[in-house]
């Protein structure tokens, strides 16, 4: 790795002594991050070329106090990624290994007495001591094994577990999370607020200067994947892919909503209700669908003003909304957190619903014609809605109040007929900007 072992240096810069920074600290600052995001070997390779340890805990007391409580199955995954000393760390697994025997798991016993890495050193190393381990482990197959046994020492499961706790406690601390990313931050903001940043300015943290602009050919799809093909008299009114990739909602003109396998263009005959014919459906064509943020949900609207939320893993039907407009339903969304359904319709009203009342929390008017689309903002505190008057306009998803209107840049054909062209589709809204598709 080569930062490791170099020697402390001060860099003198316009008249002041730099901050100095150990190596191995910046080592650490990485196999945090390693940790955190699961990249096991890249954490595995860095901490043995380097020699640095990460004996770090989110919490000191809590990690004791998993230690006295014996919950081995949050403490052995903490220290696996530690460096302990083998003394400490044998006693550590010696009173995992007598608590799983006396707990009658002998197989996990005799798993972790003769493969892990610790107890196969203790036995090369102490082998009376092993040997005493694998006869309380044959006492507990036999269902002899009492406290004498498994303590010889005239202790008990609490001393044990107080003295291991002892032990580790001088070998961990406590480190905030996520430092990497938290000491990233600090410096842009020291450099913003120097003036080095420009505020919302694209930033390139690797290259350590504004983000330049890089030509790219645009492209579009060219290859057909998949046809999904409903009945001769029957045609797909909308469509919707789950979060997962992995299936396509469609509501049809018949009233039924279907889940269709993402790859294959199939019914997805592995959820049983579809299996069984006993499908989703709507007394009138469905205009609208959308799938929760976590894809346990789907929202369905149709065209005699009715919403649906439905299940998806069983096809039941979780709450209905039988007057939610006056006309057809042409848009449903989710909030973030899944508790409320937005929708639009043809009688230009935007409204929320709430899925634990069951009633129609709110309703934002302003449209003069139909509403096309609509959308929670990232924090469910906005709501940004695109209509066939070719207006957009922001709400306030709590007061229902409307915070601003405008018509987005019109095309050339709208311009030469005077009339504003429709938004068909508000894609998203973030940094004060609106992305929609006329």
């Amino acid at each position: 790795f080569g930062v490791v072992g170099c020697p402390r240096r001060r860099h003198a810069r316009r008249g002041r002594m730099a901050l100095d920074v150990e190596a191995s600290d910046v080592v650490r600052i990485v196999l945090q991050f390693c940790k955190e995001n699961n990249l096991t070997q890249t954490y595995a390779a860095l901490a043995e070329e380097t020699q640095c340890t990460l004996n770090t805990v989110d919490s000191v007391e809590g990690f004791l106090g998993d230690i006295r409580n014996g919950r081995w199955d949050l403490v052995l995954p903490q220290v696996a990624t530690m460096r302990l000393p083998k003394r400490k760390l044998e006693d550590l697994y010696e009173q995992v290994a007598v608590e799983t025997m006396e707990s009658n798991e002998v197989d996990a016993a005799r798993a972790l007495l003769r493969e892990s890495v610790t107890m196969t050193t203790m036995r090369a190393e102490q082998p009376e001591r092993h040997a005493r381990l694998e006869r309380a482990l044959e006492r507990a197959e036999a269902q002899r094994l009492d406290t004498a046994s498994a303590y010889p020492d005239g202790s008990s499961r609490e001393k044990r577990r107080n003295a291991v706790a002892r032990a580790l406690e001088t070998e961990v601390s406590a480190v905030p999370p996520s430092r990497l990313l938290a000491l990233m931050g600090q410096a842009l903001k020291w450099q913003k607020h120097r003036g080095s940043l420009k505020p919302g300015e694209a930033f390139d943290v690797f290259r350590g200067e504004a983000r330049s602009v890089v030509d790219e050919e645009e492209r579009y799809p060219t290859d057909l994947s998949v046809i999904i093909e409903l009945g001769k008299k029957n045609h797909a009114e909308a469509v919707a892919a789950s979060p997962d990739g992995k299936s396509v909602a469609v509501g049809s003109s018949d009233g039924f909503v279907e889940l269709y396998d993402w790859d294959t263009g199939k019914l997805r005959m592995d959820l049983s209700y579809q299996a069984e014919s006993l499908l989703m459906m709507h007394d009138d064509a469905v205009l609208a669908v959308a799938f929760s943020l976590d894809g346990d949900m789907l929202a369905s609207g149709s065209r005699d003003g009715k919403i649906k939320v439905w299940r998806v893993s069983t096809g039941a039907c979780l709450r209905k909304f039988d007057r939610a407009h006056a006309e057809g339903v042409t848009c449903v969304s989710f909030s973030r957190d899944g508790s409320k359904v937005l929708s639009g319709s043809f009688d230009g009203v935007v409204k929320i619903h709430g899925l634990k009342s069951g009633k129609t929390l709110k309703e934002m008017r302003g449209h003069t014609s139909f509403v096309n689309d609509a959308i929670f903002t990232d924090d469910d505190a906005l709501v940004v809605s695109g209509g066939s008057d070719g207006d957009v306009r922001v709400w306030d998803a709590r007061t229902a109040e409307e915070r601003r209107a405008f018509k987005p840049p019109q095309p050339a054909s709208a311009r030469a007929s005077g009339a504003a062209a429709p938004v068909a589709r508000v894609v998203a809204f973030s940094d004060a900007r609106v992305l929609v598709v006329p």
